[in-house]
């Protein structure tokens, strides 16, 4: 009979008394001792990154909520079971990824055309193309212009490039609506 005592007075508990607390697990109130640290809790190994990147995270969260072109953009992305606070953190969390770099290049044509394929839980703001020689130095570079059929496709066309440098590279920027980048080279040489 104590038994049943014990488990009625234990159903529906909630809160905690010195070093235990109650939870709720399939239905029946369980009493547990509160975890205990030799070290008192303390951030270690890449926690302290991870802390700093969330609080950026819900900063941008937070003006995204204060203005209203971003709060539009970030409703059209809403889901089932979505609020516009979490995209906004998810989106600030996550940098985009470049997922294919290629380009080309006609000699007779003195033309370059740089085609990037970028994707990013939200969306990709901008891409950047840089062409720089072997020593780093930029020798032209522009925006990228977004495929009018295909959103994760971007595309640089350049005239009058008569010829790409042989140990150089193409740089490709890519940027989303916090601010992310990603980074992606390719050599133009063999």
């Amino acid at each position: 009979m104590a038994i049943l005592d014990q488990n009625l007075l234990m159903h529906g508990a909630s809160g905690s008394i010195d070093n235990y607390y109650t939870r709720q697990h399939r239905g029946k109130t369980l009493l547990c001792r509160k975890p205990t640290s030799k070290d008192g809790w303390k951030a270690k190994g890449g926690q302290i990154e991870n802390r700093e990147k969330l609080k950026a995270a819900n900063a941008y969260a937070n003006r995204v909520l204060q203005n209203p072109e971003l709060l539009a953009t970030y409703e059209g992305l809403l889901k089932k079971y979505e609020n516009v606070q979490n995209i906004a953190v998810r989106d600030a969390w996550r940098s985009p990824e470049i997922l294919d770099l290629a380009f080309e290049h006609n000699n007779t044509a003195k033309r370059l055309t740089v085609t990037v394929i970028a994707i990013d839980d939200t969306k990709v703001v901008s891409v950047e193309v840089l062409l720089m020689d072997c020593i780093d130095q930029v020798l032209l570079h522009g925006q990228a212009v977004r495929h009018p059929y295909n959103h994760n496709k971007w595309i640089f066309e350049a005239d009058n490039v008569a010829a790409l440098p042989e140990h150089g590279t193409i740089e490709v920027i890519a940027c989303d609506l916090p601010g992310n980048k990603a980074t992606a080279t390719m050599l133009t040489g063999n």
